[in-house]
């Protein structure tokens, strides 16, 4: 409630999700497409004039947390207009994939029985990592005193050293044991060295050196970035297909997607809201048809607890089944 020139007047403000729709010309009798950019206008408002991708195909994830069934969520995902993502995702869901002799290939992953990674409210959920990013690897004396030598020396530049190749990082857990981080909490298989904290580089270099003394080897694991986006049905990655989906509400499915190097696999989004910071930037290819009361209990209760969240079971649904 406002008031102007001594009237009483109420201001409303009307808004809509950032999408492409159908711009029309009363004078030349036409109508183009185009996508719909700020600032607001009334034929925006219009629903029939906002484009609606075709559901071409439907996916299910049966959803179970802290280890008991809590319900199915459903997807509808846009083949037509980003076919090899699509049949990708499928894929990841059935565990199957078919090739280009037409022959049906057991996937090199599979959604099934996998944690979620992240769940950020009013944000995003992340999902889908196939794991090939976390590798425990064995050192003979001999290797783990060349890799020791290179650790040791906090200015060296990133380089291959021996089975270590360049960029991968050393981790907590195998022989350099867990321990606990500076704030008291024990520390998980795994995790990540805080390679800004010299302290603890330096901590996790005098275990090394114990291990060296010792001259029985080591077995480290190693995070290795090139598979952080997962992996596609058949063990590699691969780019982006397009940008033809704006991330236009809540519940819309999206691979995570490398920006720089433009190579995307297995880890996909669910958005929490309308994104359109994400519109041509990751590949929106999906959105939830059902499920989303199960959506929204994960977002409240389950934010800092993704590990809690796992996907039973996942695969493919006629799209004549009922929601």
């Amino acid at each position: 409630l406002d008031e102007m020139v001594g009237v009483k007047v109420i201001i409303l403000t009307l808004s809509r999700p950032r999408m492409r729709r159908q711009r029309h010309d009363p004078i030349l009798r036409r109508k183009t497409e185009e996508e719909r950019i700020e600032p607001q206008t009334w034929d925006a408002l219009l629903v029939e004039d906002r484009e609606k991708p075709k559901v071409t195909h439907k996916v299910f994830m049966d959803i179970e947390l802290e280890g008991k069934p809590a319900g199915r969520m459903e997807f509808g995902l846009f083949g037509d207009l980003l076919p090899k993502t699509v049949d990708n995702f499928r894929g990841l869901c059935n565990g199957e994939y078919t090739d280009e002799e037409g022959k049906t290939k057991e996937a090199a992953f599979c959604y099934k029985g996998s944690k979620f990674a992240q769940i950020m409210g009013q944000h995003i959920i992340s999902a889908g990592n196939a794991g090939k990013d976390l590798e425990l690897l064995e050192f003979s004396p001999e290797e783990l005193e060349e890799f020791y030598e290179f650790f040791k020396d906090f200015e060296a530049q990133p380089r291959a050293v021996g089975k270590v190749k360049k960029g991968w990082v050393v981790r907590w857990g195998g022989d350099l044991g867990l321990g606990e981080d500076i704030f008291g909490t024990p520390r998980e298989e795994g995790q990540a060295t805080d390679i800004d904290s010299n302290g603890e580089l330096k901590q996790v270099a005098e275990i090394m050196g114990k291990l060296v003394e010792k001259g029985e080897g080591a077995k480290m694991w190693f995070y290795k970035p090139e598979w952080e986006k997962g992996c596609d049905v058949k063990g590699g990655t691969f780019q982006a297909e397009g940008f033809k989906v704006p991330h236009m509400k809540k519940g819309m499915l999206t691979m995570d997607r490398h920006e720089t190097q433009d190579y995307q696999g297995s880890v996909f989004f669910i958005t929490l809201k309308e994104f359109p910071q994400m519109d041509n930037r990751w590949v929106c290819f999906g959105e939830i048809l059902s499920g989303m009361e199960l959506l929204e209990k994960i977002e409240d209760e389950y934010e800092g607890r993704a590990k809690m969240v796992s996907i039973a079971d996942c695969g493919d649904l006629s799209l004549e089944d009922e929601d």
